[in-house]
């Protein structure tokens, strides 16, 4: 069904008007700020499923605290002498800055014991990105270190022969996109990359296909009833 909508659509919309490299979604601030010496544009943020190692340091009273625990599906996980936090969506940070503070506002630990709470993400069911299309071997990765269009389309054994690699595009999981010309990249433009998010889906499309605009409406949006960054059936 998948390969049928994908040759459906490259027979169609070559007679389309192509569309300009840069046009999607994405904003602008977001759109040029790749640096893969530096974390990712968005942190971490932790989803039912992930793995979470809770310690407290340098606080041998309160060893017996420590303990490892999966996200639920309810976005909540189990810690000793507190009521189940909700934790989905929200960074490491946020989370210790708010552990802190209920531990210490309980009495369950002193100032300087909470200090030493330190969460270690163990297992993540979300650090995965994807990539599709004209390249040597589509699939998912683990998005384990700040990463970039360019660096995923290599890790997935670079393009093949009929690619376009004008007009790749990165698909966020609300949809939005942006389509990145790889052969300015690969020229030197280095900070026109754009640095990837957990779960962001790269598409490298066929030299036949004519619209890009087209193509992500029909197929992302119309042919396949999935959510954009799931639809390889992962």
């Amino acid at each position: 069904m998948k390969r049928a909508a994908i040759l459906l659509l490259t027979l169609l919309l070559p007679a389309c008007a192509s569309t300009p490299v840069g046009t999607g979604q994405i904003p602008d601030s977001e759109a040029r700020t790749a640096k893969v010496s530096q974390p990712p544009i968005q942190d971490y943020q932790l989803a039912p499923g992930d793995v979470i190692q809770f310690r407290v340091v340098d606080a041998a009273d309160n060893a017996d605290m420590d303990t490892t625990q999966q996200v639920r599906a309810d976005g909540r996980i189990t810690l000793p002498m507190i009521e189940d936090p909700v934790v989905s969506g929200m960074t490491l940070h946020q989370l210790r800055t708010q552990l802190q503070q209920e531990y210490v506002d309980k009495g369950f630990l002193t100032k300087a014991a909470a200090n030493g709470i330190n969460l270690v993400i163990k297992e993540s069911a979300a650090n995965k990105f994807y990539v599709g299309g004209q390249v040597k071997k589509e699939g998912v990765f683990t998005y384990s270190h700040p990463t970039t269009v360019m660096r995923a389309i290599f890790e997935a054994g670079g393009m093949n022969d009929t690619a376009d690699p004008t007009r790749v595009v990165l698909i966020r999981q609300d949809g939005s996109y942006q389509v990145v010309d790889l052969k300015r990249t690969l020229g030197g433009a280095f900070t026109e990359d754009l640095q990837l998010r957990p779960m962001d889906t790269v598409y490298v499309p066929t030299s036949t296909i004519g619209d890009i605009d087209t193509f992500v409406t029909l197929y992302i949006k119309n042919v396949l009833p999935v959510t954009p960054g799931l639809f390889y059936g992962f």
